[in-house]
Formats: C-alpha cells, structure tokens, sequence
C-alpha cells in the first residue's frame, strides 16, 4: 500500500514536470549514488523510549531529469529518482525508493562544463519486512555538481553533497522518530534535448 502511493506520487511528479519541460531544453538520463553517514531513532515500544544509534550505507540506481545541462543560463531544476539499498552495520538491509529535487544556480558555464551549486530537498521511504519495519523521510541540504559535455548530445555529470534527514517511521508495531545525516557522490550521463551552450 505504501509502496504504491509512494509510485504515484512519483509519476504524477514526472507527469506534471515533463508537460512543463516537453517544449524547452532538456536532460534525460540515469545515475548511480553512494553515501554513506549515520543516524538515531528514538524507538517507543509502549512501556519505555530508547534511542538507537546506527552507521549506514547506501547505493541507488536512478532516473534523472535536467532543465538545464549545458546553456548559458543560470538557474536549473534536476530531478533524481532511485530505487536505493541501505545497510545499517549491525542491522537489516532496507529497500527503499528516493526522489531528490535540486536547485541548481550556475557558477561557471562554457561549451566544455557547467559548475552549479544549490539546495536540495530530499523524499524517501524505505521497508524490510523481516523487521517489519517502515521509514519515511524528508531531508534538505546542499549539493555541488559538474555537467562535462561530451558534444552537442550528451553529458556526464557528477554531483556531490550532504542531505539531514527527518525520519518517521514505525518497527513491529511501534512508532519511532529519528534523523540521519548523509554525505553522497554519484555520477550519471545525460542525453540533451535543445539544450546547447550559446552566449
């Protein structure tokens, strides 16, 4: 049930972003992501409250969407969504589906890259059912990235930041709420649509 509301919120996301970008540049692609960071949970399981502490790491494989990769213009919006695997040391594996949104302002552009800093807001949910286990997650933070293109059609680019966390969640049956902090690096390709660096 989760799971399913957690996939129309995405594609009514990308429905909404593509009829607003389908006339204008564009960047398509996919992207991997590790990070890796750590986290508390205060987990209430009716008769007392403990805290869990925990160091975690994490690798997705992801969609993403640019609305400006390589034109001379400052101001991007970049759309990740990831299917991502969590290891907690010490504890489960959880699956979970991730969607961050960045604001991209453009330090340095030419033909050749596009240097970009913004914040980033970031969604996230995350089950195991061997510990009956759901979180649910909304984040912000910064991000750093870089846009290398590779002719008038593509892209690579590599992106780098810090995301912190609040989480909500329940385990075998108790409520618990917590955060976590993240450091990430992933690299992805994109393929241009109407989108060319021009003075």
């Amino acid at each position: 049930m989760k799971q399913r509301l957690m996939m129309q919120v995405l594609v009514v996301s990308l429905m909404l972003i593509w009829g607003a970008s389908s006339a204008s540049a564009l960047g398509l692609g996919t992207y991997y992501n590790l990070g890796w960071g750590s986290g508390e949970i205060e987990l209430d399981d009716n008769d007392f409250t403990f805290d869990i502490d925990s160091d975690h790491k994490t690798r997705a494989i992801g969609f993403v969407l640019d609305t400006n990769v390589a034109k001379d213009s400052v101001f991007n919006y970049r759309l990740n969504v990831s299917l991502d695997k969590m290891d907690i040391d010490g504890g489960p594996s959880l699956d979970g589906y991730v969607m961050d949104h960045t604001f991209g302002f453009g330090v340095f552009r030419n033909k050749y890259v596009r240097l970009w800093i913004g914040p980033q807001i970031n969604l996230s949910y995350y089950d195991d059912d061997d510990y009956d286990l759901d979180v649910f997650g909304i984040g912000v933070g910064p991000a750093i990235g870089a846009n290398i293109h590779a002719g008038d059609k593509i892209s690579f680019t590599i992106t780098s930041g810090y995301k912190y966390n609040f989480l909500l969640g329940s385990m075998s049956s108790d409520d618990f709420t917590g955060y976590e902090g993240q450091y990430y690096i992933n690299f992805g390709m994109l393929f241009r649509i109407n989108d060319v660096y021009q003075q």
